[in-house]
């Protein structure tokens, strides 16, 4: 058997969401919907170009650029010196979220600093974002007593 090489410049991570593909992509694109599962602040310029900023519990800040947005189903963006793309397809579920983080640095830091950290933590948010609009249970840690400084929450 053929060993193949792992490609660490991308991942893909699905989630199925029992709701409306709107609803779904509405959580990614509305900052007081991703206040609800995802960022303690959010703010964003939903074009081509526009500017985002979002701050974790913790403190931790991510800006970047949207590099796209097509309703009710795309939106692209850059993400810790990637970019990422988060599709919403309808399903037998009611949606199907699929996210890939790609054009991810591959030096082993950024191996681990990127790739690890950034699949890890998309896969606790899809997971949130799952249990919030099925169940209305929002996962993250709160207390702040918990958080480390800068961390972020998952």
């Amino acid at each position: 058997m053929t060993k193949q090489k792992y490609d660490w410049s991308q991942f893909t991570q699905r989630v199925a969401v029992a709701a409306p593909v709107d609803k779904v992509f509405n959580m990614w694109t509305d900052p007081e919907l991703l206040r609800n599962w995802f960022v303690a602040d959010a703010r964003m310029e939903l074009k081509k170009g526009g500017d985002y900023e979002w701050t974790w519990l913790g403190g931790s800040k991510e800006k970047g650029k949207i590099l796209g947005s097509r309703k009710p189903n795309k939106l692209a963006f850059t993400f810790a010196k990637s970019k990422c793309e988060v599709i919403v397809k309808k399903d037998k579920r009611g949606s199907l979220v699929i996210l890939k983080q790609y054009d991810i640095p591959t030096s082993d830091d950024e191996k681990v600093n990127i790739h690890l950290n950034c699949s890890c933590g998309w896969t606790f948010y899809l997971t949130n974002l799952k249990t919030f609009m099925e169940f209305g249970i929002d996962l993250r840690e709160t207390d702040m007593d918990l958080i480390t400084e800068g961390a972020v929450l998952y």
